[in-house]
């Protein structure tokens, strides 16, 4: 899993959010330890407890709680969920001797970190770095560079490693993207495809 770029300023915010509601648990867990006669001293526990809460908020944001609904509602998270098992369709080179095909696609994904994995008949890509921001009231844009590998058996034999680019379209439902791709020197070829949920 690689991180990803967006344009949204949430990340800023809810930084900041954590920092202040950790400092917050770290002074209520210091209380009850001295209400409860467990005191620790304050070279251990000023610079120990908040650092802590506030990775272990950090890690539990990042990994789960981005996805609530009610923050999605609230418009406090902004960035889309696209997690999970897609079927792809696509056409390859549609101006010159068109290909179509077919394919899975894992997409794992935390608030910070995402992982695409598309794998055909031939080949298997893994994209290497992606961003996702606004498509003027279209959905929201993804777009990521990719490696991909050619399966032994499978592939067509001038297939080779390559790399290359994805721009595509996550629909406002999210139950469906499409754009275009195109691959780097050597494989020179281009088309378009689309991701529709399991």
């Amino acid at each position: 899993m690689h991180p990803y770029a967006t344009e949204s300023e949430e990340r800023a915010r809810i930084y900041w959010f954590l920092a202040i509601t950790s400092l917050v648990i770290a002074w209520l867990v210091h209380g009850w330890l001295g209400a409860i006669g467990l005191e620790t001293p304050w070279s251990v526990d000023i610079p120990t407890t908040p650092i802590a809460v506030y990775w272990l908020l950090v890690w539990l944001f990042d990994t789960r709680l981005w996805k609530a609904p009610v923050l999605k509602r609230l418009s406090i998270v902004t960035i889309p969920n696209i997690e999970g098992n897609w079927i792809v369709e696509g056409v390859s080179s549609p101006d010159r001797a068109p290909v179509e095909w077919t394919g899975t696609v894992i997409i794992r994904q935390t608030w910070t970190g995402l992982s695409i994995v598309q794998e055909t008949k031939g080949s298997i890509s893994y994209s290497t770095s992606a961003s996702l921001g606004s498509d003027e009231g279209r959905g929201t844009k993804l777009v990521h560079q990719y490696r991909n590998e050619p399966k032994v058996e499978g592939a067509v034999p001038s297939m080779h490693m390559h790399y290359g680019t994805s721009i595509l379209t996550i629909n406002e439902k999210g139950d469906r993207i499409t754009g275009e791709y195109y691959s780097g020197r050597g494989r020179e070829r281009y088309g378009h495809f689309t991701y529709v949920r399991k």
